[in-house]
C-alpha cells in the first residue's frame, strides 16, 4: 500500500465552462496537496549535477504519485525552447521526456507532431526529420525543409553523421522508462528546429504556440494537452561555468491511452 494519502479527485467540481475562476483554485489546491503545482508554472531545468539529480528523484516521484493517483503509467512531456530569433523566425530546441516509469517506447519509434498556429514553415532540423515535406512550390533557391500545415517528426537513427546530431538525439526514437537515476538521459530524446516565414514578429509576445499537438508510440496512443507557457529553462555549458536562458519555453503534456491508435494504424 502506498505510504502517499492521495485526495479524492471524484470530489472535485467539473468544469462546465462557467465556473472556471473556482474551478481552478481548486485545482491548484489539489495538485499542491500531491505536490506537483510546479510543474503548470515552475519547470526549470537544473544547472548542475547535484541539482539535475535531485530535479530527477523529484520528477521520479511525481510520476509515481501521479500514477497512484490516475490509474495512469506517468506522462510524456514535450518542452519546446525558442533559443535564438532568425530574421524571420526563431530557432528551438524541442525535447521530449518519458516519465514513464514502467513504459518504454520501443522501436520503430516515436512520432510527434502539431499543427501550426499561421503558416510557418521548417527552414532545417538538426536531431530529427518530418517525414512528408509538403508543398513548398512557391519557395525558389532556399526550399525549407517542411512546408506542411501538420507536420509529423521522427528521430534519426543511430549512425547519423555528427553534424546533423544534437545531444539526446538518434536513437530512433526509442526510449528508456524513466528511472530518475544517471542513466536516465535515455529517457529522454531532442531536436533542433528553425521556424520561419509566417511568424509575424519575433517578440515573445508576437509568436504564437503550436496548437493540435500528437504523440505516437507502438502499443497505444497518446492524448496531448495544449502548450502552456512555463519558467524559461536555463541551460549550462560543458564546464558548468556560464548559464543562458530560453527566450521562451513552452511544455506539452501527453497521457498514455490504450483506446488511441499506435502509428502503424495512423496515416501521417
Amino acid at each position: 500500500m502506498s505510504k502517499f494519502l492521495i485526495p479524492d479527485m471524484s470530489k472535485l467540481e467539473p468544469l462546465d465552462g462557467k465556473n472556471y475562476k473556482r474551478w481552478a483554485v481548486r485545482m491548484r489546491f489539489y495538485l499542491e496537496q500531491i505536490d506537483v503545482a510546479y510543474v503548470i508554472s515552475d519547470v526549470v531545468k537544473p544547472v548542475n549535477d547535484d541539482e539535475l539529480h535531485d530535479f530527477e528523484v523529484k520528477f521520479a516521484k511525481d510520476d509515481r504519485i501521479s500514477t497512484e493517483a490516475y490509474g495512469s503509467n506517468g506522462t510524456i512531456t514535450i518542452k519546446w525552447d525558442v533559443v535564438s530569433w532568425t530574421p524571420d523566425g526563431y530557432v528551438g530546441i524541442v525535447t521530449i521526456y518519458n516519465f514513464q516509469k514502467h513504459r518504454s517506447i520501443g522501436a520503430p519509434g516515436w512520432k510527434v507532431g502539431w499543427t501550426w498556429a499561421r503558416k510557418e514553415v521548417i527552414w532545417s532540423m538538426i536531431g530529427a526529420q518530418v517525414t512528408n515535406q509538403g508543398d513548398c512550390s512557391k519557395f525558389k533557391g532556399n526550399v525549407p525543409h517542411s512546408c506542411k500545415k501538420n507536420p509529423t517528426i521522427i528521430d534519426l537513427k543511430p549512425g547519423t553523421p555528427y553534424n546533423q546530431q544534437i545531444g539526446d538525439c538518434c536513437r530512433g526514437g526509442v526510449l528508456d522508462s524513466w528511472s530518475g537515476k544517471d542513466d536516465s538521459r535515455r529517457s529522454k530524446s531532442a531536436f533542433q528546429i528553425a521556424v520561419g516565414v509566417s511568424v509575424t514578429g519575433t517578440t515573445n509576445k508576437t509568436v504564437k504556440m503550436p496548437k493540435m499537438f500528437i504523440f505516437k508510440a507502438s502499443g497505444g496512443g497518446y492524448s496531448c494537452g495544449p502548450a502552456k507557457i512555463v519558467r524559461p529553462t536555463r541551460f549550462y555549458t560543458a564546464d558548468r561555468r556560464r548559464v543562458t536562458q530560453a527566450i521562451m519555453t513552452w511544455n506539452v503534456t501527453c497521457l498514455y491511452s490504450t483506446t488511441r491508435k499506435s502509428p502503424a494504424q495512423v496515416v501521417s
